[in-house]
C-alpha cells in the first residue's frame, strides 16, 4: 500500500520562523509548504490537500485572521 505524506502549510512573515518550521518538520515524514504571500498560500490550498495550516498572526500582506476568514469563504 503506498504511503502518502501529510502536507503542512506554514505561514510566517519572519524568515527565522519559517526556517525553524522547515528545520523541525523536514525530519518528519511530511511535506512542508512555506509560501511567503497570501496569494501563493491560497493557490497552494486550491491545488493541494493540506493536513494542517500554521498561520502567524501578522503576515507580510495581510493578517492571519484575514487569511483564515478568506480560507473559510473559499
Amino acid at each position: 500500500m503506498p504511503h502518502n505524506k501529510s502536507t503542512i502549510l506554514a505561514l510566517s512573515s519572519d524568515y527565522d520562523t519559517r526556517m525553524f518550521f522547515f528545520d523541525q518538520i523536514k525530519r518528519k515524514d511530511v511535506n512542508l509548504l512555506v509560501p511567503q504571500t497570501r496569494e501563493l498560500a491560497l493557490h497552494l490550498l486550491s491545488i493541494s490537500y493540506i493536513s494542517l495550516i500554521i498561520i502567524d498572526r501578522n503576515l507580510e500582506d495581510c493578517t492571519g485572521l484575514e487569511l483564515i476568514q478568506e480560507i473559510k469563504q473559499s
